[in-house]
């Protein structure tokens, strides 16, 4: 267990200073108008050092050769309890932030001052407290031992112990209202649906563009564009002649042009792939331009009991790893253990989805906060993409930037995750609220804390919390058709940095529609595209075929 400070801080718990608030709303009861300030983390009414005030005056009095010493105190109490009065206004601020209504204001006027009474009419109307897991299941990450602290040689000091149960009060947090679960289920698919919309928006803007001449600086953009245009030559003519020398093969490679990776250091690429047929899933490795590679791939099922019977779970998942690929590999090996532990917790009657998309965010917490990253490697964590068929719904859950996409028989695509990157302002919110910071560097790239290049991962526990290990999640019910000859790819950033999803989906479309083509050969040629439209990074895919129960 974390131990809080005997003298608490500015930023106390928000259930404390709802207890301070009640107490003093009683003992200025006669007084309305009796103005609120904040001292050492406490709340006060009246001045600040009334007593010493009073003192010196009657000093003044009595010497008068003290009067402009002691005026300049006055004046210095005076600027003190204005500065503690706007401190207590901020403080209820930040007190409403971590409260389960973030985006309420403290009052309705960008006020520097607020009375006892309208604070604490305040605080009783938003008095429900963030509701977490029970902490005798929290997992306590590696950050708040103090053999870490050799790890982190001059990034300790600015560590607050409140900040980190903080954090971990909002890592553990749970919703228990069915209509808060759909209502955020609807929202994170739309935000998924509505970046692959700016995405191809994107693309077809930038077309336009090259075609009139135009030059395209941005590198992402510029290889979306050479991705398609490899993916149009490829497959997009209207030829029944046979475009692939391995549609019909399970496992194998196709041989790339060989990389140098620094000088006189030539490595040779392939995209090699394979079959995981368990969960009928084609897989596709590519170390692209990078010396090692830092992927990891779960393919797998698993059993759930319940109340109401045995419910087996189909799960796909692709893991980047940064730092090393040590949190990739200890995500793929430790995060069936806590989704069982998750969804099985207190014997459920179902897996509601309520229980789903509470289990599967605070299994992503455990997977994190368990990992414990090498000495050497102390800046290393991981995206995490996973996809689990619960019944006939399609739950995905998101860190990072690796994505989930599915795909028609009629060629729609739909995407299902959003990534999750420090330029976006919404995760910059977050990232803010646990004590980080998210910057662009000088590279252009952004960084979170002078780290990780994306917003929520697992492990990076270099930033004490401020990169949440916390999903987003989706839900996809099953279609009135049912799931045959849909196609869902999972891909890291290798494949998405190059490619939209809607072009993934027309390569996925176009390949079936020529040949009779194995989802491992699908995810072959989508690496082997991604690696030839100039990709910087491994190239990880998987191509499964979602089946109706």
């Amino acid at each position: 267990m974390i131990r809080k400070p005997s003298l608490p801080p500015v930023r106390q718990e928000f259930s404390e200073n709802t207890a301070q608030l009640k107490r003093l709303a009683e003992r200025t009861a006669g007084s309305e108008d009796a103005l609120l300030r904040l001292d050492n983390g406490h709340f006060r009414t009246g001045e600040a050092g009334k007593w010493k005030a009073r003192f010196l005056k009657v000093v003044a009095k009595v010497i008068p050769a003290l009067k402009g010493r002691v005026d300049y105190t006055l004046k210095e109490l005076e600027n003190k309890t204005l500065q503690q009065r706007s401190a207590a206004v901020r403080h209820l601020g930040y007190m409403i932030q971590n409260s389960v209504r973030p985006d309420d204001s403290v009052t309705s006027k960008d006020s520097k001052v607020v009375t006892v009474k309208e604070a604490a009419s305040f605080i009783e109307a938003h008095s429900t407290t963030r509701e977490t897991a029970a902490r005798n299941t929290w997992v306590i990450p590696v950050t708040v031992k103090d053999n870490w602290r050799a790890y982190m040689t001059g990034r300790d000091k600015k560590i607050d112990p409140l900040r980190i149960e903080d954090n971990l009060e909002l890592e553990y947090a749970v919703v228990t209202d069915p209509e808060v679960v759909a209502s955020k289920l609807q929202h994170e698919m739309k935000a998924a649906d509505n970046q692959q919309k700016t995405e191809n928006q994107l693309l077809e803007e930038a077309k336009q563009k090259i075609k009139q001449g135009e030059d395209i600086k941005d590198f992402k953009i510029r290889a979306a564009v050479e991705f398609d245009k490899l993916a149009d030559e490829r497959w997009g003519k209207a030829s029944d002649e046979r475009i692939s020398d391995i549609a019909g093969l399970k496992q194998g490679r196709i041989e790339l042009e060989p990389f140098e990776v620094k000088d006189g250091d030539v490595r040779e690429r392939a995209s090699e792939f394979h079959t995981e047929a368990q969960t009928s899933t084609g897989v596709a490795h590519c170390e692209g331009r990078r010396k090692e590679m830092e992927d990891e791939v779960l393919c797998t099922t698993f059993r759930i009991k319940t109340r109401e019977g045995t419910k087996t779970i189909k799960l796909t998942g692709v893991f980047d790893g940064h730092g090393g690929d040590v949190a990739a590999r200890h995500a793929k090996t430790n995060l069936v253990r806590f989704l069982k532990k998750r969804l099985q917790e207190g014997n459920p009657r179902s897996l509601d989805d309520t229980r789903m998309m509470n289990a599967l965010k605070l299994a992503f917490v455990d997977a994190s906060n368990s990992y414990k990253p090498p000495a050497d490697q102390p800046i290393s964590g991981t995206t995490a993409n996973v996809v689990l068929q619960v019944g006939d719904d399609l739950w995905t859950a998101n860190l990072g930037d690796a994505r989930a996409v599915l795909i028609a028989p009629d060629g729609g695509v739909k995407q299902l995750s959003e990534d999750a990157k420090p330029d976006d302002k919404k995760y910059q919110k977050g990232i803010e609220k646990r004590g980080g910071e998210a910057y662009q560097a000088m590279s252009g790239a952004w960084r979170v804390s002078g780290g990780s290049a994306v917003a929520r991962s697992m492990g990076d526990h270099y930033s004490y919390g401020a990169i949440s290990a916390r999903p987003k999640v989706t839900k996809l019910t099953r279609p009135a058709a049912g799931w045959a000859g849909f196609k869902l790819v999972q891909a890291c950033d290798g494949l998405f940095d190059v490619a939209t999803s809607e072009t993934v989906g027309k390569v996925v479309t176009n390949a079936l529609g020529k040949e009779d083509m194995t989802n491992a050969a699908i995810a072959a040629h989508l690496a082997e595209l991604a690696y030839k439209a100039g990709s910087q990074d491994n190239v990880s895919v998987t191509v499964t075929s979602v089946t109706s129960t």
